[in-house]
């Protein structure tokens, strides 16, 4: 069949459309392909203020955090106690008389705007490893240099009711010898270098240190 002059040329406009959405198909295909492979494809993937509110999502939000750890010494039972409420840290440390707390030394400060973000990170870590329990070493409290010591953290989350805690010992956080002490362990040391000064001239309780970049 022959075609007129107009008719040729239509049908050539559209074959060469038809090639185009073809080829950007094609391309289309090929970006979506390389992106799924390359975690850091810019044109499909999360910015980093998106990954940050990803991370805050699953953050687990905790009203009140309380630790308490007491230990046998030379000159007798010492004790350190940390209670965080939102962003502020009340602290006190002293000595451990007939079973009750006599603090020597307290005071109450918030905790600096660089420490805020690494603070939150390490109670929600320490909170997912604490899903597990069972592998936590015993309390040992008594007055012989022999005993492990108290280690208490108690926290509760926002949005329940009920309060959760646990018990294990000083020794056990400051060896951390499971991954759950090391993730305990990091918090203390965070907790601790909230106050500018060292808490009744402990720089170190028992193995549990202050954070390096700490205030």
């Amino acid at each position: 069949m022959l075609l007129l002059p107009n008719q040729a040329k239509l049908r050539i406009m559209i074959n060469k459309n038809f090639f185009s959405v073809l080829v950007r198909c094609l391309c289309y295909t090929l970006c979506l392909l390389s992106c799924s492979f390359l975690t850091s494809c810019s044109f499909f993937g999360f910015s980093e203020e998106e990954e940050e509110l990803t991370e805050t999502i699953k953050m687990r939000q905790v009203e009140e955090l309380e630790i308490t750890f007491s230990r046998a010494s030379l000159g007798g039972e010492e004790f350190e106690h940390y209670v965080l409420s939102g962003e502020v840290l009340f602290y006190e440390c002293g000595a451990v008389k007939f079973g009750k707390y006599s603090p020597s030394e307290k005071g109450i400060k918030p905790v600096p705007r660089q420490i805020v973000k690494p603070l939150r990170s390490s109670i929600n870590q320490t909170l997912l490893a604490l899903d597990d329990t069972s592998k936590l070493r015993p309390a040992e409290r008594g007055s012989a240099l022999s005993d492990a010591g108290l280690f208490i953290l108690s926290w509760r989350e926002v949005g329940k009711s009920t309060e959760k805690s646990i018990e294990t010992s000083v020794d056990a956080i400051a060896s951390q010898t499971k991954f759950v002490e090391k993730r305990i362990n990091h918090l203390v040391s965070i907790i601790r270098s909230v106050p500018a000064n060292i808490l009744c001239r402990n720089r170190e309780f028992f193995g549990l240190k202050r954070d390096s970049n700490g205030i």
